[in-house]
C-alpha cells in the first residue's frame, strides 16, 4: 500500500491525507485501529478483585478470537521503531 494509492483511491489531494496524518505509518496505525474492537467494559458489581478477573477474561476472550487484531496490536507497539528498518 502506498500513499499515492491511498489518495487516488480515496479521492483526495496527498497535502489533505498528510493534514490529518503525519506519515505513511500514522495512516497504516489508523487503519489498523479502527479494526481493534473496544475493550471489555468491568461489571459494575463484585469486588475489585472479582471485577478484575472478570475484565482479564473478558479481554482474554477478546484476544481468543482476534489473533490477526493481536498480532495488529503487536505491530503498533513498534511504533516508529519499524522506521529504522530496511
Amino acid at each position: 500500500m502506498t500513499v499515492d494509492a491511498v489518495t487516488r483511491s480515496a479521492n483526495v489531494a496527498r497535502a489533505t491525507l498528510y493534514r490529518h496524518f503525519p506519515s505513511g505509518n500514522d495512516l497504516l496505525a489508523a487503519a489498523f485501529n479502527s479494526l481493534i474492537p473496544p475493550a471489555p467494559t468491568p461489571p459494575a458489581e463484585g469486588s475489585l478483585r472479582d471485577r478484575l478477573i472478570a475484565l482479564v477474561l473478558a479481554q482474554a476472550e477478546v484476544v481468543a478470537h482476534a489473533p490477526a487484531m493481536m498480532a495488529a496490536m503487536s505491530w503498533l507497539a513498534l511504533g516508529r521503531v519499524l522506521e529504522g528498518l530496511p
